[in-house]
């Protein structure tokens, strides 16, 4: 179980997700950080109970959920050939983007010129840009930060 916040030009929403053995359950709890009101929380449910009584419904959504999981599975594997990364320098983790507080290497990236999308999923990468943060240290961890690469 997670909570998922996505903000976007209109607004922002937060969900409750839970992964079950049928296929990822989300409710969405809020709206511009404000609770959702009666009318708002019936209707989410409702969208909820269309998954319990409609078996083909439940369906599409595990296919569409497979899919998507190939896809950025796809995308993923293909990052250290479609990108020339260059070191950045540091950040620190906090709320949303890495563990508050900790020490996070940044990474420069563009697209490599000699790479060759295998598939049309992977073109998408071909055109991206931007920074990667990532944190080095394994879940848990303690250990001191890594020093720059020379």
């Amino acid at each position: 179980m997670f909570r998922e916040h996505k903000e976007t030009p209109n607004g922002s929403q937060t969900k409750l997700m839970v992964q079950t053995r049928e296929a990822m359950a989300g409710m969405v709890v809020a709206y511009n950080g404000r609770p959702l009101n009666r009318d708002e929380r019936q209707g989410e449910y409702g969208r909820m109970q269309r998954f319990i009584d409609d078996p083909a419904e439940l369906e599409r959504k595990r296919r569409k959920e497979k899919d998507d999981s190939e896809r950025v599975r796809s995308i993923l594997k293909a990052m250290p050939d479609a990108f020339l990364y260059q070191y950045d320098g540091t950040d620190t983790g906090k709320p949303g983007i890495g563990r508050p507080g900790n020490p996070l290497v940044r990474l420069k990236f563009s697209p490599n010129p000699k790479y060759d999308p295998p598939t049309r999923v992977e073109q998408v990468l071909t055109g991206m840009q931007g920074i990667v943060l990532i944190d080095p240290r394994p879940p848990g961890s303690r250990r001191s930060f890594p020093r720059r690469p020379n």
